[in-house]
């Protein structure tokens, strides 16, 4: 049985994936170690997981929720720059620690989250066999395909192209010193550079999964042989969260959330919530935290407002679901046949709001141009045009073959039982 090291980005939408995907290795036999940040401790622990901290007393003891709450009020690239400038730091701190980290636990096999910066370069110069899981969005470049944090249409055209070029170019040049800082270390250990036109970040050349279903995703020409949509990667276990299901009402259910990052936008709820006040629904609000300053006078009075919900089981009853455009969100609605409006704020939302409209499954409203007015008519729409509720049904029959978690185990057991022998001589060699 294996030694298995997950590193993940410290967030819950992304290590939440990563603890379904440990349990069933841990219930498969292998030992499982998340390498994190200590402000996720807590977390990581109670599931049953061992811990090893990056970072411990370097860097201040609330760094991921000052960033966090940094993010929650911007939107568009202004997040991304200003997630940007608190990365450097620490994606050099992960460079200097993860190593040590790794062999001290004795990681002989590594799951790495396509959104870390750090884990790929390292397991490739310490020899150590690895898979790539993207929970969010597809983040890999191609030509045909629209840069993950634009909601562009999708079309395989000489123009369509030429945007998307562009569009990759002037990303790869301003976030140049994110791209530049994991090279430098490659090259420092004998890796050759990766190409940061091709890859957001560098990926595992034994398998990439991607929790995104092909069908839900616009159609890639480029992908390598080991690659593989594996759909959502869920918990076989039910929610332990609880929700008021009393109250209740009997009216068309909507669903609302801006998930757990991005979500300290008050004045986004209170449009939204406004819009409501205006049909015959009612509504369930998800916070995501306990932070959000929302206006009680915007609520509907018959609305239910929760920190957290579970998600999955409170949509299998809605008629609508509104969310930020997550990948998370949208898979777990569309996958029950719920139409779905997202507002995208940053990073990929806005890639994965345009792929919702692109599968006929809902829609999209730009939180640029979000206005009370925009969502009533939309969220009428979506709900008085059957249209929507028909290919959302549609879309769930394709879900229900799919079984991410289960299916990204197999592929780990598989590289492992490949890899075994291969990875002692590569470490051997590596530590001589």
């Amino acid at each position: 049985m294996a030694r298995i090291g997950i590193i993940t980005p410290p967030t819950v939408g992304h290590i939440n994936p990563f603890l379904y995907i440990g349990k069933e290795l841990q219930e498969k036999g292998h030992s499982v170690v998340f390498f994190q940040f200590n402000e996720v401790k807590a977390r990581i622990i109670s599931a049953g997981f061992d811990f090893h901290p990056i970072g411990l007393g370097k860097i201040p003891r609330n760094a991921v929720n000052y960033i966090q709450k940094g993010l929650g009020s911007r939107h568009g690239l202004d997040a991304m720059r200003f997630w940007l400038r608190g990365q450097l730091a620490q994606i050099r701190l992960w460079f200097l620690e993860l190593p040590g980290a790794l062999e001290e636990e004795g990681v002989d096999f590594a799951i790495v989250d396509q959104s870390d910066f750090t884990g790929a370069t390292v397991a490739d110069y310490m020899g150590i066999p690895y898979v790539s899981v993207a929970v969010g969005l597809n983040l890999d470049w191609e030509e045909s395909i629209p840069p993950f944090f634009t909601n562009w249409a999708y079309g395989d055209t000489a123009a369509a192209r030429t945007r998307n070029r562009m569009g990759i170019e002037g990303f790869v040049k301003e976030f140049a010193p994110l791209f530049e800082c994991i090279n430098k270390e490659r090259i420092k250990h004998g890796l050759e550079p990766y190409d940061c036109r091709r890859n957001f970040y560098p990926v595992s050349p034994y398998a990439q999964l991607a929790q995104i279903p092909a069908f839900l995703d616009y159609p890639r020409q480029s992908s390598p042989a080991c690659f593989e949509n594996v759909g959502p990667i869920k918990n076989k276990y039910p929610s332990t969260l609880q929700f008021p299901y009393e109250k209740l009402n009997g009216k068309p259910l909507v669903y609302f959330s801006l998930g757990t990052i991005l979500n300290l936008r008050a004045d986004v709820f209170n449009m939204v919530a406004r819009a409501f006040k205006q049909l015959d629904v009612q509504l369930a609000i998800s916070l995501g935290n306990k932070c959000v300053d929302i206006n009680p006078d915007d609520i509907p009075a018959d609305a239910i407002v929760v920190d957290y919900a579970p998600q999955f089981e409170l949509l299998s009853q809605a008629s609508l679901c509104v969310t930020h455009g997550g990948l998370n969100t949208v898979m777990d609605a569309v996958s029950q046949g719920v139409p779905t409006l997202a507002i995208p704020i940053s990073f990929d939302q806005p890639g994965t709001s345009a792929r919702l409209r692109y599968s006929g499954a809902g829609d999209y409203i730009s939180v640029q141009h979000l206005s009370t007015e925009k969502v009533y008519e939309m969220a009428k729409h979506l709900l008085e045009n059957k249209q929507y509720k028909e290919k959302a049904a549609e879309l769930s029959t394709q879900f229900q073959g799919l079984n991410g978690r289960e299916r990204t185990v197999e592929i780990i057991e598989s590289v492992l039982a490949k890899e075994s022998q291969l990875f002692t001589n590569k470490f051997a060699a590596a530590h001589v």
